[in-house]
């Protein structure tokens, strides 16, 4: 079946064999999605860009910033498990990171939870293309650093919700019986890149670090817009950008 096609066989292509190997600048690389955050945050952080991943759709630049005295990189990724997983690889490849801090929105499916609530994943059900392709199937994926993350977030005195999340890259078709079963199951929300960004840290030994805040809802069959798109969605970018660099400088 298309879906085991997990092996631990080495790819023909890498990013290695593309770009060739680099030394290293850092351990730890945040990475947001925000391009209007990240505007505000070249100009609040002193920040120097240390490497540029080449694509034909235009270079993606990585930074650096010092928080408390230790170097903290971080880049804006792409949507969706394929292209921010394999970003993930490259990004490794041009700096040595092996510590990967990931925050962004998600649709809610939790009855009753505002826009901007903390919910930190524990497992991401597969539902994408490419996660299978870097561990064996089965459903949900474990979400190994989810402990750390919510206990960084509480100490920060931060209100967390912590559960099951559904990845998928078929936004379009989150249809009202696949909300419902996701629900039953467990999941709080719906978001795009949670397993295959775990899936391709631990085929490769990394750590993958992530949590999310509530955006648009969806129940049922009905969805709410909610936040997205506002100024109030930005600057939770903003506010888990500054949360991002202190638990980098904590790992």
């Amino acid at each position: 079946m298309i879906t085991d096609c997990f092996s631990k066989e080495a790819g023909i292509i890498s990013p290695e064999i593309l770009y060739g190997r680099h030394e290293k600048i850092a351990d730890v690389c945040v990475l947001l999605f925000s391009f209007r955050a990240l505007q505000e945050i070249l100009v609040a952080y002193p920040s120097t860009k240390v490497a540029e991943i080449p694509s034909i759709s235009g270079a993606l630049p990585i930074y650096e910033t010092l928080v408390h005295g230790k170097r903290v990189l971080f880049y804006m990724t792409s949507i969706g498990s394929a292209l921010s997983g394999a970003l993930i690889q490259e990004a490794h490849c041009f700096t040595g990171a092996s510590k990967f801090v990931m925050f962004g929105t998600c649709g809610c499916l939790a009855k009753g939870l505002p826009a901007g609530t903390i919910l930190v994943p524990t497992e991401a059900y597969q539902d994408e293309g490419f996660s299978f392709h870097y561990t064996p199937l089965k459903e949900y994926i474990p979400v190994k650093n989810h402990e750390v993350v919510a206990s960084f977030l509480k100490k920060a005195g931060l209100l967390v919700q912590e559960g099951r999340t559904w990845t998928t890259d078929a936004f379009y078709k989150e249809t009202p019986s696949e909300v419902q079963k996701r629900k039953e199951e467990g999941c709080l929300s719906v978001e795009m890149e949670c397993a295959g960004c775990e899936a391709v840290c631990d085929y490769f030994g990394f750590d993958f670090y992530q949590w999310l805040f509530t955006d648009d809802t969806l129940d049922g069959g009905n969805w709410d817009k909610g936040a997205m798109g506002s100024d109030f969605t930005k600057n939770n970018h903003l506010r888990s950008f500054a949360l991002a660099l202190e638990f980098a400088v904590a790992l």
